[in-house]
């Protein structure tokens, strides 16, 4: 698995990146997925140091921004 930087990014949208990434593993639940990166973040708000706390928010706060404008 190579690693994501901003150089080798292809010229697609952020959702065609999106997708190209997530299908890369076909056998994987996309819920599961999304719980288990949920619980990373509160971990790490728990137990990390302010870089990771404050990493943690961010994320959790992005899905709680995503999640809403998504709601019918």
């Amino acid at each position: 698995m190579s690693d994501m930087i901003k150089s080798n990014l292809p010229a697609k949208s952020n959702k065609e990146l999106a997708e190209d990434l997530l299908a890369q593993y076909p056998d994987v639940d996309r819920a599961a997925l999304l719980r288990s990166f949920v619980a990373g973040c509160f971990y790490e708000m728990r137990y990390g140091n302010k870089r990771e706390e404050r990493a943690a928010c961010d994320a959790l706060n992005e899905i709680q921004v995503l999640a809403t404008s998504q709601q019918p």
